[in-house]
């Protein structure tokens, strides 16, 4: 992940498509995929709620039970929130197997004092957010890209937010950046990628749930924006 700088492992392009929602988030802190319940909370749970409680297949003995991701985002005032997510397909859960595992998650997280365990499916979230995001998150530069391109995305940024500002521009995201390029002698679509960088560092407003990033209308920002980059 971007943000982490580290390998986060996946087991479903449901869990990939969770991740890609939670790490674009502006809250987003920090993620713990398989998170490990203790098992002898779980084991109180089954025997609380009259559920069987999964085994290992030869052994018999009770499985550490996980749920997918543990995310955790902050507050404004700073306050750190953890809540548990298991990823499914809709389908699944017609199993009603499935759904006694999932409760013994939700039970496990309120003994523990964490948020509600929370279910993320194929259908919460609309292919074209993924798309978008997707598109946002691969315009970040990479490791091994040449220090001019890192350097355009130190000094990049708080420019085209000035620039925006000052000329309120009400043109599609592409076109104001072919401009942008052509005004300041960029290679085409380093524009582009600039821009992408505010939206990921959410400097920008779009509608993440609308027609392809590029040919959105320009939102202008906030003045203020400008003192706030990083």
């Amino acid at each position: 992940m971007r943000k982490l700088d580290r390998v986060v492992h996946t087991h479903s392009y449901i869990e990939r498509a969770f991740l890609l929602v939670a790490e674009f988030m502006a809250s987003f802190h920090d993620v713990q995929e398989q998170w490990p319940l203790p098992r002898e909370v779980t084991l109180g749970a089954a025997e609380s709620l009259g559920i069987r409680h999964p085994t290992y297949p030869v052994s018999r003995i009770p499985v550490v039970m996980t749920v997918d991701f543990l995310l955790t985002t902050v507050t404004p005032d700073g306050e750190l929130i953890k809540v548990p997510w298991d990823c499914k397909r809709e389908e699944d859960l017609k199993d009603p197997r499935i759904l006694e595992k999932l409760s013994l998650h939700r039970a496990a997280a309120e003994h523990l004092k964490l948020k509600p365990s929370r279910l993320f499916t194929d259908r919460s979230v609309p292919k074209q957010v993924l798309r978008n995001i997707e598109w946002i998150r691969a315009t970040l530069p990479l490791a091994g890209e040449p220090d001019w391109v890192h350097a355009l995305y130190r000094s990049g940024p708080a420019d085209m937010l000035q620039d925006l500002v000052s000329t309120a521009p009400k043109a599609l995201v592409w076109d104001y950046c072919a401009d942008y390029d052509a005004r300041k002698g960029y290679e085409p679509t380093t524009a582009l990628r600039i821009f992408g960088w505010l939206l990921w560092a959410h400097k920008l407003e779009l509608n993440i749930s609308g027609r392809d990033v590029a040919y959105q209308v320009v939102r202008v920002p906030s003045p203020s924006c400008i003192e706030v980059v990083a």
